[in-house]
């Protein structure tokens, strides 16, 4: 009898044990979802600001470990609001997903695209010298900027400015990333006189 009672209690708590393990494993994709909700952006699905700034710290500690550097590209899209003010937000938001899956094409599976906010983008370029990564940037820019964007009533390329920093081991994030988008903006002035 003692035997029987003990053999239940034994499958009954197998059974309780394999539940929670698979309410765990609910949870524990609930989690990663929530996750990847909060480090994405919902309009590009390209990685935010937040992810930006999380993987900037990691970045900068991993280059200063290993001796290593890296290349922040600031990219903004020349033009947006008068393509928000004459065609629409719709076509401006269609402009900035068009220039997210289009920098998206120009980098490695080891490099990084983020939507910093409104119409600028960073992408970290790893494990790169200030040459290459210039003439990536470059090449990014000649490339993009000869792209058709069509949608709705607009037709035409856009365009994009760009500023460059190299990430090492003891860069400060702010004064990185204010650097860059001082560079981007120089670009974008010379860009709206011409």
């Amino acid at each position: 009898m003692e035997n029987s009672n003990s053999t239940e209690l034994v499958t009954e708590l197998l059974q309780k044990i394999t539940l929670l393990e698979g309410k765990l494993e609910e949870k524990n994709i609930e989690v990663a979802q929530l996750k990847k909700l909060c480090e994405t952006d919902s309009l590009t699905q390209v990685g935010n600001r937040r992810k930006f700034e999380k993987n900037l710290k990691s970045i900068i500690s991993y280059n200063k470990r290993y001796k290593r550097q890296s290349a922040l590209i600031f990219l903004d899209i020349n033009k947006i609001k008068y393509i928000n003010d004459n065609f629409g937000h719709d076509t401006g938001d269609q402009a900035i997903i068009f220039t997210a899956q289009t920098l998206s094409q120009y980098i490695r599976d080891t490099d990084s695209l983020y939507r910093f906010g409104g119409d600028e983008f960073i992408i970290i370029l790893h494990n790169v010298s200030r040459d290459m990564a210039e003439q990536k940037m470059l090449d990014i820019q000649i490339d993009f900027n000869s792209k058709k964007f069509e949608y709705q009533d607009y037709i035409n390329t856009l365009t994009v400015s760009a500023g460059l920093e190299m990430i090492e081991g003891n860069t400060c994030p702010i004064t990185l990333i204010n650097s860059a988008d001082r560079k981007m903006y120089e670009e974008k002035r010379s860009y709206e006189r011409s």
